[in-house]
């Protein structure tokens, strides 16, 4: 039973400035035949903005990277609405050319794969495998081909990043040419939910749940009637 609502320690819907400029501490980097991530009017989750990387002809990889976010819980999850259109195997539902993945970096350390890492997608994870020598992230499982419009993905963080401080890593690999589709790759509504705040905000607990079962003893075959009690400790409502 989750008690309370969660607590939001990072957010950012890329909204509050003008494209193609990023909010700040927000950085970029790319390789080969990249472009850099900017904001974009063109496609959003939430109006005006979302980030952007454009898909482009030449084999590269483009990143960007989120602030430094500090983590205080085991729970913590990133959220995030993920929109993708980039070039995929077309006889091969599970393969592509260019595609998307997730990093992340713990308490300064070295950039990995969030699952990689230790972390677990609830919802919106990899669907395809990078299949090409040419893209830099060959191998590696990575959100490709075409989304149909926003997803939300949503990310549990590795039980390392419990009192770490942490950054993300969005990065777009793409090999050479664009013959079976193409497009980009939009990220908005990015946020972390690290922990849970519950009624009272005070440190000892604001409900209690008790159970018990009867008859008990039992005797095999009879029904069992369990019942629950819940006891509010804190102020109402």
């Amino acid at each position: 039973m989750q008690l309370g609502v969660p607590v939001l320690a990072f957010s950012e819907n890329f909204d509050s400035l003008t494209a193609p400029g990023l909010p700040p501490g927000w950085m970029r980097q790319r390789t080969g035949g990249a472009t850099n991530w900017v904001t974009t009017t063109n496609i959003s989750d939430t109006s005006p903005n979302s980030a952007f990387a454009y898909e482009p002809l030449n084999a590269g990889s483009c990143d960007l990277i989120s602030p430094s976010i500090n983590i205080s819980s085991s729970s913590a999850q990133l959220v995030f609405r993920n929109n993708y259109n980039t070039e995929a195997w077309p006889d091969n539902a599970t393969s592509a050319y260019d595609g998307a993945v997730l990093e992340i970096s713990i308490g300064g350390g070295a950039f990995s794969d969030v699952l990689s890492a230790g972390g677990a997608f609830v919802s919106g994870g990899y669907n395809r495998t990078i299949n090409t020598a040419e893209n830099p992230f060959d191998g590696r499982s990575a959100w490709a081909g075409v989304s149909g419009g926003f997803l939300t993905t949503v990310v549990s963080l590795p039980p390392a990043a419990a009192g770490q401080t942490v950054q993300f890593k969005w990065r777009f690999g793409f090999d050479n040419g664009n013959a079976y589709g193409s497009g980009g790759w939009h990220i908005d509504s990015v946020s972390v939910r690290d922990g849970y705040s519950c009624c009272s905000g005070t440190a000892s607990a604001d409900l209690s749940l008790t159970g018990s079962v009867s008859p008990n003893p039992g005797r095999s075959g009879q029904p069992l009637a369990y019942t629950f009690t819940v006891t509010s400790a804190g102020p109402s409502p």
